[in-house]
């Protein structure tokens, strides 16, 4: 799911790009190819490294964009991670049952993000998020533990 770089380094400090956590999300939900094979995003050309990756989580609603650009060399915030989570585990229409004083999530759409991934123990509940914040390597890796944690928990509850 998270490799590292070629010197053999993790670098668990280091400032996620988006097109990295779409990578690894890709990996953990093992995503395949999109329906169609077109690029949504004007800055993702076909041949762009992971563009199918890319247009996959478009396809799937898990990744929106901005003004038609995926923007994939960005950081990613701890917010914008938050509502890639909260789409890739299809949680939008979840109603939230416990409220969290995050007094730093303003925006209402990432602070339902943030309560339904703290019900659900893939962020901390504490009293601050920090959104703006770039979500690192070690901060992606640890929620991504957690969600694989569920996604097995759950699936073994419906076999």
């Amino acid at each position: 799911m998270i490799r590292g770089y070629g010197d053999g380094t993790f670098r668990p400090n280091t400032p996620l790009t988006r097109r990295e956590s779409i990578v690894m999300l890709a990996r953990l939900f093992g995503w395949g190819a999109p329906s169609i094979l077109q690029s949504p995003f004007v800055d993702v050309p076909l041949t762009a490294t992971n563009a199918l990756l890319v247009a996959t989580a478009a396809e799937k609603g898990i990744v929106k964009g901005t003004e038609g650009k995926a923007l994939l060399h960005e950081q990613l915030t701890r917010g914008q991670f938050a509502l890639l989570l909260m789409r890739a585990l299809q949680l939008e229409n979840e109603p939230i049952r416990s409220v969290y004083p995050f007094q730093d999530v303003t925006q209402q759409d990432m602070w339902k993000a943030v309560q339904l991934l703290a019900e659900r123990g893939i962020v901390a509940k504490t009293s601050y998020f920090h959104p703006n914040e770039p979500v690192t390597r070690a901060q992606m890796c640890a929620m991504l533990v957690r969600v694989s944690t569920l996604i097995r928990q759950y699936s073994t509850r419906v076999a």
